[in-house]
Formats: C-alpha cells, structure tokens, sequence
C-alpha cells in the first residue's frame, strides 16, 4: 500500500520530467536541419540548385524543383540542376569498364543503379541494384566507395 501511495506522490514529478526531456530533444532535433534545405527555403541559389541535385531521387523533389522554376525560372534552373548528365553519363561509362574487369563489383554495382535512379531509368536501375544485392544482400546499408571521373 506504502508504494502505491508513493508512485501516486512521484507521479507527477516523473511526468514532468518525461515532458522536459521530449521538449529538450524536439528542440535540439529542430536545430539539425539541413542547410542546404535552409538554403533551399531562403532563396540560396546555390544551396538550392545543391539541394535539387541531391534530391532528384526523393518523390518529392518533382514539386522542389517546380517551385525553384517559378523562382529562376525553368531554362536557368533545368540547365543548373541536369547540367551533371554529361557527368553521370561519364560515370556510367567507367562503371562499366569495372564491371568487365570485375562483374561482382559491388561498389561498381550499387553506384549505377544510384546514377541510374537519378537519371530517372528505375528499370537500370533496378537491375543493378539486384545485381548488388545479389552480391552482397546489404549493400544498401554500407558506405559506398567513391568513382571519381
């Protein structure tokens, strides 16, 4: 009976101090956004054009870059943003070049389905996201090594 009527004493101290603990985590969550989405709300031309780029994969990212156009206009910001297709299609070539030499690359392999996704080719890459997964089931949970050009 003596700990019931002492949990019922405690209890409002323990909600209190429940409470004080979400609001102090909210806030310190509150000041991790990213700044390049900072960038993205204050009108950061380059920020923005980083943050598009970035998140061309996102579903999202159709309405991101429909908003930046009516800010920039479309030509600015298409020519901006995709001005990395030359680039990706670079990177897509020396991919492959390691995957004659080593089919099972996984690195290799996970790298063109990523630049395939942002190329917008979902059945690329799809296929060689397989393809890794294949080699080594997590991939997508692992760091990926870097393919300079």
């Amino acid at each position: 009976m003596n700990l019931v009527k002492a949990l019922k004493k405690n209890s409002f101290f323990l909600v209190g101090a429940i409470s004080l603990f979400i609001v102090g985590i909210n806030i310190v969550g509150a000041q991790q956004i990213s700044p390049l989405y900072i960038g993205f709300i204050n009108g950061k031309r380059n920020n923005l054009i980083i943050f598009l780029r970035k998140t061309l994969i996102l579903p999202q990212s159709q309405r991101w870059l429909r908003i930046a156009e009516e800010k920039y206009g479309q030509q600015e910001i298409e020519k901006a943003v995709f001005a990395t297709r030359e680039e990706q299609q670079a990177r897509i070539k020396k991919l492959e070049q390691i995957l004659k030499k080593n089919p099972n690359a996984r690195d290799a392999l996970y790298a063109l389905s990523i630049t395939y996704k942002q190329l917008g080719n979902d059945k690329l890459s799809t296929y060689y996201l397989n393809k890794a997964k294949r080699v080594d089931p997590k991939v997508e949970n692992q760091p990926l090594i870097k393919f300079t050009n």
